[in-house]
């Protein structure tokens, strides 16, 4: 860098902004994958090197942050996946059996047949042919 003229030095500075340009935009939302990149090549020695250290600082500040959303982001995901799991292991369960009359065909058929035997048994046949 120090025997470079002043236009080489700027074309160095273009060309590499480029880079880390397309690196970022590669790795955009997927902040490990940045962090490998920067991590191989030197890259952030360059980028200090060309940019200073505020810039190369500020370059992993930022795919720390990225890290950090995408781990909150995941944590996230896995809640309300199971979430999910349990609502749905909770609605497909077998209910008890004091609520089975109430949840299947059969027994609320049961449930209606005895509700008529009761009623015949509390108010008799005979009333059944007044009505």
């Amino acid at each position: 860098m120090r025997d470079m003229s002043v236009p080489e030095r700027v074309m160095a500075k273009a060309g590499f902004r480029r880079e880390l340009d397309r690196i970022i935009e590669a790795t955009r939302n997927e902040g490990a994958t940045a962090r490998r990149v920067l991590d191989t090549g030197h890259v952030l020695q360059k980028t200090e090197m060309l940019f200073g250290q505020q810039a190369a600082h500020e370059i992993e500040r930022r795919v720390m942050a990225e890290n950090v959303f995408q781990e909150a982001t995941q944590d996230v995901a896995r809640n309300s996946r199971t979430a999910v799991r349990q609502q749905l292991i909770k609605d497909t369960s077998t209910p008890a059996t004091s609520a089975i009359g109430a949840t299947t065909i059969p027994g609320m058929i049961g449930m209606a047949g005895r509700g008529g035997l009761n009623y015949i048994r509390e108010h008799g046949m005979g009333k059944t042919r007044d009505a």
